[in-house]
């Protein structure tokens, strides 16, 4: 008797974790299964072969607004941050970072310098962009692209 009911609450214990399971899997999101995501980090090929990552961030959309106002509501983008350094000289690896990117399909963007800005069209249509900024002491290779559904806006 007492396994019968160690059976049954085994049986309950996994249905309602496949519930929940279920539940979160269906909530909505500015990118479904993460495949904007998965478009944006092979852009990291850019990265120097010597870099040294400070951080990445590799960000799924988020519900957003501008500060609850009615009307901006949306999902952020998709985001891939790499912050690094690397003892290359700047010339060196922006050609670098061109010459990767444009062998996975990243086009330059002909309104910047070569080696700085890159756009790509994703599988659902929308275009990617990718740039490589040298700061003080280090560099940001930021790659991002629209959410899929509505983009948060008028902030």
């Amino acid at each position: 008797m007492r396994r019968g009911y160690l059976a049954v609450g085994c049986l309950l214990a996994v249905a309602v974790a496949a519930g929940i399971w279920l539940w979160i899997a269906a909530q909505p999101t500015g990118d479904p299964g993460g495949r904007v995501l998965d478009q944006l980090r092979p852009a990291t090929v850019a990265l120097p072969q010597d870099a040294k990552i400070a951080y990445r961030n590799d960000v799924e959309p988020r519900w957003d607004s501008c500060d609850g106002r009615p009307g901006t509501y949306g999902w952020d983008d998709v985001v891939v941050q790499v912050h690094f350094t690397t003892a290359a000289p700047d010339f060196e690896v922006r050609a670098n970072a061109d010459t990767a990117l444009r062998r996975i399909g990243w086009q330059p963007d002909g309104n910047y310098p070569v080696g700085s800005f890159w756009t790509k069209v994703l599988a659902n249509g929308t275009t990617a962009k990718a740039s490589l900024d040298h700061g003080q002491d280090a560099w940001d290779l930021f790659v991002l692209a629209p959410p899929v559904g509505q983009r948060a806006s008028g902030c």
